[in-house]
Order: structure tokens, then sequence, then C-alpha cells
């Protein structure tokens, strides 16, 4: 019987080890949440603020220009030939087009240098995030700001990835 209880106690304690093997740790963290405390975000910033001042002054200029032939147009029409008319209608029509290209162009242009800025800001964060999982055995870390996860459950690591990133 004690040889039993020997065996039983060893069977026990082998799936207790086994199955401790295979317990996973899960963190969540809002990466959005610590890439705006890193300072360089500061940067960043004022890189894209100046960008988009840059672009909307080029715009507003189209603009004008734009209003200026609407109202030069308007004012002579009376005066002007058929042709003209036509060639002046089709040179407003001309710029309205660039002025909505530029205006595409123009977003589409701060969207890509806002990822090309952002993206070591975000290998950064995404760096800091697998030491801390590394560090204290987590399994995975899910990203919260995404909205993806719909239950946080598991431990709350974003306080570890500033502390790791040296901001609070």
């Amino acid at each position: 019987f004690q040889k039993w209880r020997i065996h039983y106690f060893e069977l026990i304690l082998f799936l207790f080890v086994s199955l401790s093997s295979f317990v996973q740790k899960y963190g969540h963290c809002d990466v959005n949440q610590v890439a705006a405390k890193l300072p360089e975000l500061v940067t960043i910033q004022k890189e894209l603020d100046d960008k988009t001042a840059e672009l909307e002054s080029r715009l507003t200029r189209m603009y004008e220009l734009y209003q200026q032939k609407i109202e030069s147009f308007q004012s002579s029409v009376s005066t002007m030939s058929a042709d003209d008319q036509k060639s002046s209608a089709e040179e407003i029509q001309n710029l309205e087009a660039r002025i909505n290209e530029a205006q595409q162009n123009s977003q589409l242009e701060l969207q890509q240098l806002e990822m090309e800025l952002k993206k070591p800001l975000f290998d950064k964060v995404k760096k800091a995030i697998e030491d801390v999982s590394s560090e204290n055995g987590y399994t995975l870390i899910f990203d919260t700001s995404s909205g993806a996860v719909l239950y946080a459950g598991g431990d709350d690591v974003i306080d570890l990835v500033q502390q790791k990133l040296g901001v609070q």
C-alpha cells in the first residue's frame, strides 16, 4: 500500500510539474498611452505641424488664385467672346481639379510622414514591451489601444513598460 502511495505521489508531482509548464501569463498595455508620454513625440508633432502649415499655405495660395480667376471671369464674362469664355471656364475647372488633387495629395503626404516619423517611436515601445514580457514571464501582451481586446484580463503592464522607457 505504501508503495502505491509513493507512486501516486510521484504521478501527482509529475502532472503538477507538467501542467505548470502550460500555465500562460497574460498582460495588456495601451501602446498609444505609452507612446504619448515619450519626449520624442513633441518633436514629431512639431514636425507634423510644420508640414501641415506648409501644405495649408500652398493650398491657400491655390485657392486665392482660383477665387481671383472666378472674380475676373464673372466681371468680364459679358465682354468676352464665346471662345474666351470657354477657355476661361476650362482654366477655372482645371485649377479646381488641381486644388482637389493637391488636397488629397497633402492628406496622403501627411499620413505617410506621420507613419515614417512615428515608426521608430513605436518600435521603441515594442522593444520595451518585449523586454518586459521576457523579464516578467509573460506569454502574451495585448495592445488595448486598438480596441480589439474585449476583456483586459491578466496584468496591466503599462507601468512596467513606462518604467522600462524611463517615463511616467
